[in-house]
């Protein structure tokens, strides 16, 4: 005898009293080989079938609109019901989507063989069909809004859906961005082999970390996050100013000049950068930093309640803490930025 679990939701729609009744069968992990012969509750609508040995989908009800089948051994959906709208057939052997119910709005196909997703259903939005052996996006159908598929072989974004507005496009072949939509608001597309960002999009959020960039240079201005740790930059030309956030680590920056002045959060680890020397503070320069932090803020607008000389050694020698950006400090490090020694401040608590 197989146990199996279902749930019986209803959900009733008072302003027109309409009655819509879920009905759920779990049998997930008993070691299936058909769906034939088993005696679903009548009217089921959700059926998990997860991490079984089906060859095929012959056997599942009609009334079931979300199917999970995933962790199975099908190669085809041939039997799959007509009124399926959630289909998730991941880590299957699937080497085509002959049989896919043409209602689908949300599929993953992840985890399988397919070369090409020709017999995709037309009114897809959510689409997951990363991990599988796909070098193009052609087929994808113009009502997908998000898209995830990386871990392909993928070398273009020439026609992908105009309508996506997230893309993960990572772990692929791609030299290029040319052909990205120009809906995407949020770009991934780290371990490539992009060496520019021409025909980038205006996005709001990119992921490029570990690709071979050498700088910024076509990016667009509307973006605000940046992370493009581990690629080749040797300078920050390109970035824009309204950036936010710039994670620029284990690039071959020599340099920091380009970075947003209104960036909020900006890390460059691991680079080159050239530092000339450090400066060791003074008594001054302590006495310095003790009255700047404090004077009330009040009075920093009436010059003449700071004592001059204090006064003329914060313009020159005092900087807010370039890590905590809370206290002002006198200990520096002065970096070379292009012929100009630019300094760095670390107050007490973060040198």
């Amino acid at each position: 005898m197989i146990y199996v679990h279902h749930n019986r939701n209803v959900h009733v729609r008072t302003h027109d009293t309409i009655v819509f009744m879920e009905i759920e069968f779990n049998i997930d992990n008993r070691g299936l080989v058909s769906l034939i012969g088993i005696q679903f509750p009548e009217g089921v609508t959700h059926l998990q079938c997860h991490n079984n040995l089906l060859t095929s989908l012959d056997g599942c009800p009609d009334s079931v609109n979300y199917l999970v089948c995933s962790g199975n051994r099908l190669t085809s959906l041939v039997g799959c019901p007509l009124g399926i709208v959630s289909l998730n057939c991941s880590y299957n052997n699937l080497t085509s989507l002959i049989g896919c119910s043409p209602n689908v709005s949300s599929l993953n196909c992840s985890h399988n063989l397919l070369t090409s997703l020709i017999e995709i259903p037309r009114f897809v939005v959510t689409l997951d069909c990363s991990h599988n052996l796909l070098t193009s996006l052609i087929e994808i159908p113009n009502s997908v809004t998000m898209l995830h598929c990386y871990e392909n072989q993928i070398t273009s974004l020439v026609g992908c859906s105009s309508t996506v507005k997230t893309l993960i496009c990572s772990n692929n072949r791609l030299t290029s961005l040319v052909g990205c939509p120009p809906t995407v608001k949020t770009l991934i597309c780290s371990n490539n082999r992009l060496t520019s960002l021409v025909g980038c999009p205006p996005i709001e959020e990119l992921f490029c970390n570990h690709n071979q960039l050498t700088s910024l240079v076509g990016c667009p201005e509307s973006v605000i996050y940046i992370y493009c740790n581990y690629n080749r930059l040797t300078s920050l030309d390109g970035c824009r100013p309204h950036v936010q956030l710039l994670l620029c680590n284990h690039n071959e920056l020599t340099s920091v000049e380009g970075c947003p002045l209104n960036a909020r959060f900006f890390e460059c680890n691991d680079n080159p950068l050239i530092t000339v020397h450090p400066h060791v503070p003074t008594r001054l320069m302590e006495i310095a930093a003790v009255a700047v932090r404090n004077i009330p803020t009040i009075e920093w607008d009436n010059t003449a309640n700071v004592p001059r000389e204090v006064a003329d050694f914060i313009n020159d020698c005092i900087g807010l803490c370039s890590m905590c950006h809370n206290r002002y400090s006198a200990t520096r490090k002065i970096h070379k930025v292009r012929g100009n020694n630019v300094p760095t401040w670390n107050c007490d608590l973060c040198r």
